[in-house]
């Protein structure tokens, strides 16, 4: 099953809500969706949190793998704005084992808040 990683920038935590809550809501919503998790970190990188989660999509073809992964990566994202203000989005798969940009084979939907490379 092809592997993936999301990185999520945490920009603020909304009011009335703790920290762990953020992550907690991240994987809970990853899960949910019925994605199998690899593992899930966090770092600070250049004074801002930086959320990461691995996570698996099911075997079909490059397009429609990517596509399952944006999806996911961005639903969990939208599940993440209850809680915390979120940032940038990166959607990782794993190639020849380094961490690639995953590609959207079409324009995609989800808006410029996904990014496909650290610029």
């Amino acid at each position: 099953m092809p592997s993936f990683r999301l990185e999520l920038e945490i920009l603020d935590v909304r009011p009335g809500h703790a920290p762990p809550e953020v992550l907690a809501t991240l994987l809970g919503q990853l899960r949910a969706s019925g994605h199998h998790l690899d593992g899930h970190d966090l770092d600070v990188v250049a004074g801002t949190p930086r959320l990461y989660v691995r996570f698996v999509v099911p075997d079909s073809n490059d397009a429609e793998e990517d596509a399952e992964a944006f999806i996911a990566a961005d639903t969990a994202r939208k599940a993440v704005d209850a809680a915390a203000v979120p940032g940038r989005l990166w959607v990782l798969r794993r190639r020849k084992g380094a961490w690639l940009p995953a590609r959207w084979h079409h324009p995609s939907p989800l808006g410029d808040h996904v990014r496909y490379d650290d610029g």
